[in-house]
């Protein structure tokens, strides 16, 4: 399983003479409902891991790609025209292929692609519910 979906920070500031903060690393609802501290030096090693790689231009780009990689199943589902999960899963694990035609993909493509094509998606998919005309 994946843990970093259930790591997270807590941040104390406080606002006495002088400010000042204090950062906890956590997880939670890993194994059952509750919040449990890190130790600080988990902490210490995500925020070196983090910053060598914001740091390498080349290694940013490659964690990013990765990272692309890993969700791209998900985002790219969404064109599909059957979405149920046993149909998703054989999708996923490359038993299945595409149901999506070349055309339609490159169509989809075109609406988020080009500028005006997205400002519009985006206008109609953040004010109106599924079946508004």
């Amino acid at each position: 399983m994946k843990t970093t979906w259930y790591e997270g920070y807590m941040v104390s500031i406080s606002f006495d003479k002088q400010i000042s903060f204090s950062i906890y690393p956590y997880t939670q609802c890993l194994t059952d409902a509750k919040v449990s501290l890190l130790a600080d030096s988990v902490l210490a090693k995500n925020i070196e891991e983090l910053n060598m790689i914001i740091s390498d231009k080349c290694l940013l780009e490659q964690e990013t790609m990765k990272y692309y990689q890993s969700c791209a199943w998900r985002y790219l589902n969404i064109f599909e025209p059957i979405r149920n999960k046993i149909f998703l899963f054989l999708r996923k694990k490359g038993i299945l292929p595409s149901f999506v035609s070349q055309r339609r993909f490159l169509v989809s493509s075109n609406y988020v692609c080009c500028e005006s094509h997205r400002d519009i998606l985006i206008h109609l998919l953040s004010s109106k519910e599924p079946n508004e005309k």
